[in-house]
């Protein structure tokens, strides 16, 4: 087993509905809807936030997957890539998540 196989990620979502009583009667009392897996997302007033350009961490995927491509199957050069590869998906990964999760909790704390 690998390090990552060794310890499965668990996640958990809790959906509940709010009856239309309880909420806010305010003017300023909007919806807001956030997808994650697209580059930006739009709040009801119509204000585009985008996630961070990662054009520099896709172009050095592209390198290291070209150079894997060379390599020796089995060698040890090829599992330092490989590591390398995992880190640089990892990492983009990371930005993207960290990109949206702060859209979303400024969208949530500005309603």
């Amino acid at each position: 087993m690998k390090g990552s196989d060794a310890y499965p990620k668990w996640y958990a979502h809790v959906c509940y509905v709010v009856p239309a009583t309880q909420l806010p009667a305010t003017p300023e009392a909007r919806a807001i809807g956030v997808n994650r897996n697209v580059g930006q997302c739009t709040d009801s007033n119509g204000k585009v936030y985008e996630i961070p350009n990662t054009d520099h961490t896709d172009a050095k995927l592209k390198r290291y997957q070209r150079k894997m491509d060379r390599q020796q199957k089995g060698s040890h050069r090829r599992r330092q890539t490989e590591h390398k590869l995992s880190k640089l998906h990892h990492q983009r990964t990371r930005t993207h998540s960290a990109a949206t999760h702060g859209t979303s909790r400024h969208l949530t704390d500005k309603t």
